[in-house]
């Protein structure tokens, strides 16, 4: 849907597991998402399909690392 009918979309996909994204969500103070919701979003998060042109990149890593890894796989 994102993609749909316009050509150069690139995406870049944040891969973490699912207690990093836990602890996360759970450090933040005020937000409206609480960390039990982390669940219902990993059940609907779809992967980059085949035709959709994109990176992976491990989010564990510190926040240099990966944008370093994103802009050094751009297109």
């Amino acid at each position: 849907m994102l993609s749909e009918g316009r050509s150069g979309v690139w995406f870049a996909s944040l891969d973490a597991s699912r207690d990093e994204l836990e602890r996360r969500v759970g450090r933040r103070r005020g937000h409206f998402m609480p960390a039990s919701l982390v669940e219902d979003q990993l059940t609907v998060m779809e992967p980059l399909g085949s035709d959709e042109p994109g990176v992976v990149v491990d989010a564990g890593q510190p926040l240099e690392a990966v944008v370093a890894s994103i802009i050094g796989r751009l297109p």
